[in-house]
């Protein structure tokens, strides 16, 4: 079972998020789904990074598994922000390469980008 998850963000950052995806050989939903596995698994706090910032003149829509979900929801409870604001901020994060994916063996991390200014 899965969810229809809409979020607003510029045209460039869906425009980013599709060629990613692309880039990759798979589906807007299962890039994102990735994205967020390595989200949790990496421990990163994403209340310390900026949302996006200017214009949501566009508008991503992708589902989420019941299970992704059911990870997700208590992280944004305690936070306080929505679903969509916390899916944007690390999509917004990787565009801005404050957090960047990293190929570690076989698999992949996400990482802090430390040196990014």
């Amino acid at each position: 079972m899965t969810k229809v998850v809409s979020v607003r963000m510029s045209e460039m950052l869906v425009r980013e998020v599709r060629f990613s995806a692309e880039e990759r050989h798979t589906s807007v939903t299962a890039f994102i789904e990735w994205v967020l596995t390595l989200v949790l698994q990496s421990g990163i706090d994403v209340s310390a990074l900026p949302d996006a910032r200017g214009l949501l003149d566009s508008k991503l829509d992708f589902r989420l598994s019941k299970e992704m979900l059911g990870q997700l929801r208590p992280i944004c409870k305690q936070s306080r922000v929505p679903l969509s604001v916390y899916v944007r901020t690390i999509l917004y994060a990787g565009y801005t390469s404050k957090l960047v994916i990293k190929q570690a063996g076989s698999g992949y991390t996400l990482e802090a980008n430390h040196d990014q200014k």
